[in-house]
């Protein structure tokens, strides 16, 4: 009796380890995430001002049309 004991102890042990480990990595993948979000609404940002500048620069570039 007390060895099955002591597998049920050694398997709950285990079972949190993993548990303890997927909460980490869970953790891990979710600060990428969220720094890929970051990254993506820069590059966002930055494609609608490159829109805007190259837009500007099309109507000066009317003004000197022949």
């Amino acid at each position: 009796m007390a060895e099955n004991a002591v597998q049920i102890l050694t398997s709950v042990d285990s079972i949190k380890n993993v548990a303890e480990e997927t909460a980490a990595a869970t953790q891990k993948v979710s600060a990428s995430r969220e720094e890929q979000l970051a990254s993506l609404e820069e590059v966002t940002a930055n494609a609608e001002v490159l829109a805007s500048t190259a837009e500007h620069l099309e109507q000066l570039l009317k003004k000197f049309s022949l």
